[in-house]
């Protein structure tokens, strides 16, 4: 799981390149990756209660916050 929070934190840092920033569908993170809705699910909860991302309720839309980008940078050093 350790490389999934990083794939899925990795996508949403690429989000913040978009001139329009946007919240991003889970379903965009499931397309890009090789994982279940499930275990995509399980995930995004993790990383969100670890405060490393920001969902909605329902799991559709997510975003990283500054926690999650310094997580992330710490990661792939």
């Amino acid at each position: 799981m350790p490389q999934k929070k990083l794939e899925i934190l990795t996508i949403l840092f690429e989000n913040l390149n978009n001139p329009k920033l946007e919240l991003l569908p889970t379903r965009m993170i499931e397309s890009q990756m090789d994982i279940s809705t499930k275990e995509l699910r399980k995930t995004l909860n993790i990383l969100k209660g670890m405060g490393l991302i920001q969902t909605d309720p329902d799991y559709q839309f997510n975003l990283i916050t500054r926690e999650g980008i310094s997580w992330l940078s710490m990661k792939k050093r």
